[in-house]
């Protein structure tokens, strides 16, 4: 799937952060543990189209109460409305995407992200990590979070406790962070619990990632195993 903006054609995809260490369980919200990230500005989300799909109003999955325009996303895997995904307080639609990965797609250069922690038993995400992926790679981007420049790709965060029960057996925790960026065509942002203490991408409970970019430039499509070869410390 091929999306233009303003003229430009342009496809992300790419960043498999769905198959990022994460373990999908039966009956649970999501998964056992979950961190979901979402962009305070208008967003698209960009869904892998082998476990979601969009429906609309006559089918009987279709919920007006979430629906974004006409539209419901729905997981296949879970057999229920990915309503992680219609948190996005500014969501404004679904595009699918062509290589598999799904992430929310924003342009803006300051906005804050907010970090959803779902687990099935209470829990908290420490030693957490935000990292930043620049498109072109090896572009000088300026990066700050919570008004603090960083000195490289990534920061570390206060942990995330999912303390808060809601209800269906999940409980939830979040926080939010102030991100401002600018060099480069686009920075990709993940979310991650660094268990080996090596703040490397190798494990982790992220669902998506969030794409933050320039809308006058075209970016090319970049595999999750390049960006991971690239960023792997």
């Amino acid at each position: 799937m091929v999306r233009t903006t303003k003229g430009i054609v342009r496809d992300w995809g790419v960043f498999a952060v769905v198959l990022f260490g994460l373990a999908l369980a039966t009956g649970a919200a999501w998964a056992d543990e979950t961190l979901l990230i979402y962009p305070s500005t208008p967003c698209v989300f960009h869904y892998d189209p082998a476990r979601f799909e969009v429906v609309g109003p006559g089918d009987p999955r279709y919920d007006s109460a979430v629906a974004v325009g006409s539209a419901v996303l729905w997981d296949r895997s879970e057999g229920r409305i990915a309503r992680g995904v219609h948190r996005a307080p500014q969501l404004q639609g679904f595009v699918a995407s062509s290589s598999g990965g799904s992430y929310f797609e924003t342009m803006a250069s300051q906005f804050a992200v907010t970090i959803d922690g779902q687990s099935s038993f209470a829990r908290t995400w420490g030693n957490l990590y935000m990292r930043f992926i620049p498109e072109p790679a090896t572009t000088p981007v300026y990066l700050e979070v919570d008004g603090t420049a960083l000195p490289g790709l990534t920061a570390r965060l206060d942990g995330v406790m999912a303390v808060t029960p809601v209800g269906d057996g999940t409980f939830t925790g979040s926080s939010a962070h102030t991100v401002r960026w600018s060099g480069g065509v686009s920075v990709r942002i993940v979310v991650y619990s660094d268990r080996n203490f090596n703040r490397a991408f190798d494990g982790g409970d992220l669902a998506w990632s969030i794409v933050a970019s320039d809308n006058t430039v075209p970016v090319r499509e970049t595999t999750w195993g390049e960006l991971k070869a690239r960023y792997a410390r």
